[in-house]
């Protein structure tokens, strides 16, 4: 355990390099690589590093000074509010501080009430909430903990890491994500997938989003605007500043290509993004410079969006820094925009191909744990009934998209096999899973009537 600590300590005060699937850490190379490497971590970070890590926007460990209860939402299962003081002791990602007084919110939809380790230095992973810092993850720190925060805060916020090896948000875009050549990455941690590097926006560096007025308010209808967002990149220095995390190619900011939108726990390239190909470098600002750009998060494609009106939140990042926007979406105004957004760029056989198969993975995670006539995983009843229908509707998007498609854009016998069956038996046999689960909740339900 000692060992770990003391390599840890070396990573965080820079003077041990990380190489997560990366190429050669010492000595320059004569020319930038390309290939997607392949080379796995030590075999002490091989563990997975949980998401919650790698997708936080504050990180750190510190003492849990106190706990104090909050209101019990009756929901089915309940939702626990609490809130939490820490001491502030190692601040891995965020700006915060050592030795800072930091309060907490805890949120936690669960049978029993939720037990935390009081008086004990903790692994706290949190976000902003509405003004609020909520922790997300709080566990009492050991060795291996803290190597795994250490892991996933050395790579941009969106990538993940999986048996030791770092997974960057283009990855299912695979070798097209990252044909460039760009000076000064050689040392860099590399997406196993598709060997972009990992890139930090570094420090000097603000990152502010806000969203775009409508051309047209509709009360109780788009509050916060039709899905637009101004992104701001500013060197708030004296001194001419490079971004890696901000690439520029061919005389402009590649934003599509440079920024990520974490939603419902899963992170998306920027609309738009075709990927990085010729020679890029760090976009360069000079003293207190801004650029800016406009994205439309009506473009995403995956997340599930709300029937009728509800928030859907929406995370924009850039290396290390983020900023999390809550967006009022109702359905009978924003749908139509989410289809005229989405028509902007038509999808490829592979695209369709590369989307259902993501979708079929989630979904198994959920029918996988069907079976004597009931739902037996962890998530709560209506949530898993809502994935697998929000699932439904998009494979039926997806299905139609493909059947649309001109035949001389159809030439992968395999994928069309796979859609012909989609369309055959694969939505006859999700229904009766979709129905278990409703009359799952029915009688759950029956047995809290008094």
């Amino acid at each position: 355990m000692r060992t770990a600590i003391a390599i840890v300590g070396l990573i965080l005060a820079g003077t041990l390099p990380l190489c997560l699937g990366a190429g050669k850490v010492a000595g320059p190379s004569p020319t930038p690589s390309t290939a997607p490497a392949t080379q796995p971590l030590q075999p002490m970070w091989k563990t997975k590093v949980p998401a919650k890590l790698t997708e936080a926007e504050y990180v750190f460990t510190g003492k849990l000074d106190r706990v104090e209860a909050g209101p019990v939402a009756m929901s089915m299962p309940p939702i626990y509010h609490h809130k939490l003081d820490f001491t502030v002791d190692k601040v891995l990602r965020g700006q915060l501080r050592q030795g800072q007084k930091v309060a907490c919110v805890h949120l936690a939809r669960q049978e029993k009430v939720p037990q935390f380790p009081v008086e004990k230095v903790c692994l706290v992973a949190a976000k902003n909430a509405q003004g609020s810092i909520q922790a997300e993850l709080v566990e009492v720190l050991d060795a291996e903990k803290l190597t795994q925060a250490t892991l996933a805060c050395a790579v941009p916020l969106g990538w993940r890491v999986e048996e030791g090896k770092a997974v960057s948000p283009w990855a299912q875009m695979g070798k097209k994500a990252w044909a460039g050549e760009m000076a000064g990455v050689q040392d860099k941690i590399t997406c196993s997938k598709t060997g972009r590097p990992a890139l930090m926006a570094g420090e000097g560096v603000s990152f502010e989003i806000e969203p775009v007025p409508p051309q047209k308010a509709i009360q109780w209808t788009n509050p916060d605007g039709d899905g637009e967002y101004k992104i701001t990149v500013t060197n708030t220095t004296d001194k001419p500043l490079s971004v890696p995390a901000l690439l520029r190619g061919d005389g402009k900011v590649l934003w599509e290509e440079s920024l990520v939108i974490i939603c419902q726990d899963k992170a998306y390239p920027c609309p738009g993004c075709k990927g990085v190909s010729g020679k890029v470098e760090p976009a360069k600002l000079e003293p207190k410079q801004s650029v800016s750009t406009v994205v439309n998060v009506l473009a995403l494609d995956g997340p599930e969006w709300p029937r009728g009106g509800y928030r859907i939140e929406f995370r924009f990042c850039l290396g290390e820094k983020s900023k999390t926007h809550s967006f009022y979406y109702m359905s009978r105004h924003h749908d139509k925009l989410r289809e005229k957004a989405g028509k902007q760029a038509a999808l490829t056989e592979q695209e369709l191909d590369e989307r259902y198969s993501r979708i079929g993975a989630d979904m198994w995670l959920i029918q996988g744990k069907i079976g004597d006539g009931r739902y037996n995983g962890d998530l709560p009843l209506e949530q898993a009934l809502a994935k697998l229908e929000a699932a439904e509707c998009e494979l039926r998007k997806l299905h139609e998209a493909y059947t649309n498609l001109d035949s001389a854009s159809k030439t992968d016998r395999k994928i069309a096999m796979r859609f012909f069956y989609l369309g055959k038996t694969g939505f006859a046999g999700l229904n009766p899973q979709i129905l278990v689960i409703k009359e799952q909740i029915a009688k759950e339900a029956g047995k809290r009537k008094p």
